[in-house]
């Protein structure tokens, strides 16, 4: 949620240890997607190079809201204002975006991205808050809730992937964040250190699985949140 212009070391460990496995267990990858904000394009540079692909970006895979040191509000106000706007998804906060206006253009941007790619696996590095908005708009709250009881108010854990399926408009989920690819010296530490560098890669191929919906996708997608 932070932007910072200083390098996180643990940070940029993380993005690596999506890369590789990432080129281990995704297939056909058609092309790799991030948000503008800089801590989703330091996190998108390793996973770039690992598939040989030129990074795309796409506005609409920003976070809900962001907060530096020359926003209008404080910290300590901002962060009042995404508690806010996480329980009442219509809020309107001071920066950025209400929940569900966050999540309907994340969603949007999946659906356009999805039409790009003649492959079947997109990787989008995005970012943990609006990640689980369009989680909450695509699968429910009690879904959410059910797949993991701190989502709503943690976000998406430091280089979680989310798998997804996109067919034509429609976004549907086949695996919630997990960060099980991750080695835990990369994923412990203060919770604050998330504020740092995130980044969550919408893509992935999903072996084995098959999607909750009876009829079979364009294309398969997974999400990685990194720094």
């Amino acid at each position: 949620m932070r932007e910072t212009d200083v390098a996180d070391r643990k940070g940029f460990r993380q993005a690596a240890a999506v890369a590789a496995w990432l080129a281990k267990n995704s297939t056909e990858v058609g092309s790799v997607w991030a948000s503008p904000l800089r801590r989703a394009q330091r996190t998108v540079e390793p996973i770039a190079a690992a598939f040989g692909l030129a990074v795309q970006t796409d506005a609409r895979l920003r976070e809900r809201m962001n907060w530096n040191e020359e926003s209008e509000i404080s910290l300590e106000g901002f962060l009042a204002e995404w508690q806010r706007a996480s329980s009442d998804r219509t809020y309107r906060p001071t920066v950025g975006d209400s929940s569900s206006d966050a999540a309907e253009r994340f969603i949007a941007a999946l659906a356009a991205i999805g039409r790009t790619t003649r492959k079947e696996t997109v990787v989008v590095v995005a970012h943990g808050g609006v990640t689980v908005d369009s989680l909450r708009t695509v699968a429910g709250g009690p879904a959410v809730n059910d797949a993991s009881a701190d989502l709503v108010e943690n976000c998406v854990p430091c280089g979680a992937i989310t798998r997804l399926q996109v067919d034509g408009d429609v976004v549907s989920v086949n695996v919630y964040p997990s960060i099980s690819h991750v080695d835990e010296e990369h994923t412990t530490g203060p919770r604050n250190r998330r504020l740092v560098f995130r980044a969550n890669n919408v893509s992935g191929r999903v072996p084995g699985r098959r999607s909750e919906r009876s009829r079979r996708p364009d294309r398969r997608w997974g999400h990685v949140r990194g720094l």
